[in-house]
């Protein structure tokens, strides 16, 4: 994956950088919808960003563009 280790300390991930840690957690997962469920359930949902909230309460994809560009 080769990411750099300032990646940990930014606020913003680059979309490349985003999708290939997603992609290394697939390659490495094994079953992934047991993986996907423990992820989901590994942290306190009081402890995501707005942004991520957001899309979790959206309609579809349109939904959740609008609400992540008004906050």
């Amino acid at each position: 994956m080769n990411l750099p280790i300032t990646i940990i300390n930014g606020l913003v991930v680059p979309p490349a950088q985003y999708y290939a840690i997603w992609q290394a957690y697939y390659e490495q997962s094994g079953d992934v919808a047991a993986r996907i469920v423990k992820l989901a359930t590994a942290y306190e949902t009081a402890q995501y960003p707005s942004a991520v909230l957001a899309t979790f309460h959206a309609r579809d994809f349109r939904d959740v563009l609008n609400r992540m560009a008004s906050l």
